[in-house]
């Protein structure tokens, strides 16, 4: 399913206040499942591990969670794809879950949160939780764009950038002692960082699920 001799672990931010939604969006329903269940089933396709880094309402959020996470007759009631189902018997003790004090300093410090947790990857799959839309082939196909000549690999799709990104070991630690203040955009326009962009035949990587019309969208 992967290349077998990397690892490949997943990193999935759910810290956000999700305030122009009005309601934690790890916990809005798509096909039957939670947002942040369904993004989990796919990355388990291709991940050893996952982190899942929570911060408002962490609590609301991990026990809605864990209730899926813990009984799999739910997932199995609910996904219809068959390439899904059979991946999904050992997912629970695959995923950690990890408090984000310092949420509200944005969404960087939940990746360095997550980072910290997931060292001893080659690479890590870092996913938003408003993207739940992204075909689970998608996951196959990006990791097979894997190249250790490069620290950073994104999709692009009709020349706009898009995510999930795979971040390569090579950066952990500039992303782990950098300001929380900072961001993606800026780590990633170093000259020292290279860059690998992946075009891509996947709309879904441009999606950003903000706002209730967004959701009402899809």
């Amino acid at each position: 399913m992967k290349n077998e001799n990397l690892k490949i672990n997943g990193l999935l931010a759910c810290a956000g206040k999700s305030g122009r939604m009005g309601k934690p969006k790890p916990l809005l329903v798509y096909k039957g499942l939670p947002f942040c269940i369904l993004i989990l089933v796919k990355m388990n396709l291709i991940c050893e591990r996952i982190a899942i880094v929570l911060g408002f309402e962490a609590e609301l959020i991990q026990s809605e969670l864990k209730k899926y996470l813990s009984d799999i007759s739910k997932l199995k009631h609910e996904l219809k794809e068959e390439s899904l189902l059979s991946h999904i018997t050992e997912m629970e003790n695959k995923v950690e879950f990890i408090i984000n004090e310092n949420f509200e300093d944005g969404m960087f410090s939940s990746l360095q949160c997550g980072i910290e947790k997931l060292t001893d990857s080659d690479w890590v799959l870092y996913h938003f939780t408003d993207q739940p839309t992204i075909p689970f082939s998608f996951y196959f196909d990006f990791s097979k764009q894997l190249d250790e000549k490069f620290d950073w690999i994104q999709p692009r799709y009709n020349l706009q950038n898009g995510h999930p990104i795979f971040i390569n070991h090579n950066l952990f630690q500039e992303i782990i002692f950098s300001s929380r203040q900072t961001n993606l955009r800026k780590l990633s326009s170093k000259a020292s960082i290279k860059k690998k962009y992946w075009d891509c035949t996947y709309p879904q990587v441009l999606e950003d699920i903000d706002t209730p019309k967004d959701f009402y969208s899809i």
